[in-house]
């Protein structure tokens, strides 16, 4: 079993360097932009992804922090939309990541606020940590 394991070694190596290196480029290369009305996220390595999400239609914010990640200072984000077309955001491995989702928490409140949207889902906007 052993001689098995040190067999694969030598490729495991180079594979877990690979993956480290596409993980790194993936979030060097996301651009985050926070607006008055959205959120808007740009992404990609060979080819570019935009993602938006309406302000008004934020439902839920949700931080989370595996034990790498808190190892690392970085952590997920996810914003998740109420309407169906629009996309949930998920963003990987953000630098500051409670800052920024306060920073989009406020957004949304100051957007609905001046929009005067109160209805019984937005009143529970929770920002998860």
């Amino acid at each position: 079993m052993l001689c098995v394991v040190m067999c694969f070694i030598p490729f495991l190596i180079p594979a877990a360097v690979i993956i480290a290196a596409l993980s790194y480029l993936r979030i060097q290369t996301t651009r985050i932009e926070v607006t008055t009305k959205r959120v808007t996220v740009r992404s990609g390595i060979m080819s570019m992804k935009l993602d938006e999400v309406e302000l008004s239609l934020v439902r839920d914010i949700q931080l989370t922090q595996p034990l790498l990640l808190w190892l690392l200072k970085l952590a997920n984000i996810a914003i998740v939309s109420s309407n169906g077309a629009s996309p949930d955001i998920h963003l990987h491995g953000i630098p500051n990541a409670y800052v920024l989702r306060e920073k989009i928490r406020r957004c949304v409140e100051n957007h609905r606020d001046s929009k005067g949207v109160r209805d019984s889902e937005s009143r529970h906007l929770v920002a998860h940590a």
